[in-house]
């Protein structure tokens, strides 16, 4: 996946997605949106929700990243592509 785009998660109406107490929400949100470069989705675009701790450091716009799938819907990793 090519990088697009990174910032951090909106806090919603009154912090309500800064609320741990809310099984969808992550510590340190951060958006990660991106197009797909290879396999059966290319050039699909998609949007990764993710704790900030879990993002590679330093990762910029532009770059290229690996991205490990439990199914379509689930992202369990992203590795910086060397």
């Amino acid at each position: 996946m090519v990088i697009s785009e990174i910032k951090k998660k909106g806090k919603g109406l009154f912090g309500i997605n800064e609320t741990p107490s809310i099984i969808t929400n992550y510590p340190d949100a951060i958006e990660v949106r991106g197009q797909i470069v290879s396999g059966p989705d290319v050039n699909k675009k998609i949007l990764l929700t993710m704790p900030g701790y879990e993002l590679p450091e330093n990762l910029k716009v532009g770059e290229t990243v690996k991205l490990s799938l439990l199914n379509k819907t689930t992202c369990i990793g992203i590795e910086r592509r060397q």
